[in-house]
């Protein structure tokens, strides 16, 4: 998961919403674009939908692509990437994707980079994807990947994040 900490799209909640992400200056959370995501919607009907600044969700997304694009391993199993990571927590972030059945880390495989498991697609790929404003249809018709693996693994994220799970930084 993304150190949310640093992007400058979202902020914590703070009393009866748990600590969720939510978007900033709005009281969406966070978990409903990746649920909007994984109903087959784009990033575009998520900000209609919800009233949130389309260059935000998609500024979130990017940030997340980004967090995914440098949280890599070295083969000694550090993360020598990453820019936003707390030092004392120099560890693959298994808070999101160690309990993913559909993703997998390996130091030979894109220099660690979390993927798609089975396979050499990377995630920040399909964040990437979305944040530019396309389906998940047209990301399987362009990677081959199945769009329900997809889904499959933004539902994950949301309900990660729905549960007000902290940024891997805050992790103790």
């Amino acid at each position: 998961m993304a150190n949310w900490q640093h992007c400058p799209a979202v902020e914590r909640a703070s009393g009866q919403d748990g600590g969720l992400w939510m978007f900033k200056g709005t009281d969406v959370p966070l978990y409903h674009l990746y649920e909007r995501l994984a109903d087959g919607g784009t990033v575009d009907d998520f900000a209609t939908r919800h009233g949130v600044d389309v260059e935000m969700a998609a500024a979130a997304l990017e940030y997340e692509a980004d967090e995914l694009h440098d949280y890599r391993l070295d083969y000694a199993g550090r993360v020598p990437f990453a820019r936003n990571i707390d030092p004392a927590h120099l560890r693959p972030d298994n808070t999101l994707w160690g309990n993913c059945p559909l993703v997998e880390q390996a130091e030979g495989r894109l220099g660690g980079a979390w993927v798609f498991k089975h396979s050499r697609l990377a995630l920040y790929v399909l964040h990437y994807h979305l944040a530019g404003g396309r389906t998940l249809d047209e990301f399987d018709e362009w990677y081959g990947m199945d769009t329900s693996k997809a889904v499959a693994v933004l539902q994950h994220e949301a309900k990660v994040l729905e549960r007000a799970q902290p940024a891997h930084a805050d992790i103790v």
